[in-house]
């Protein structure tokens, strides 16, 4: 259905913003405009987004026929 390829767009879109996100995190972090102890937190709010996203398109890839 079209709500499913919708659904999966969407989800690749949120784990390919999460990753661009973290890259440019990295890189102030290398330059030293965030602290370290920040860093972590920041990364795992980002990586809990991917996870999020990863789950639900496989939730929807299961539930949803094709």
């Amino acid at each position: 259905s079209s709500n499913y390829g919708l659904l999966q767009a969407r989800g690749d879109a949120i784990i390919n913003m999460a990753d661009s996100f973290a890259t440019t995190h990295e890189e102030r972090l290398v330059s030293g405009e965030c602290s370290p102890k920040s860093s972590s937190t920041y990364l795992c709010i980002l990586y809990a987004f991917e996870d999020l996203a990863s789950h639900t398109k496989d939730a929807v890839k299961k539930s949803v026929p094709r």
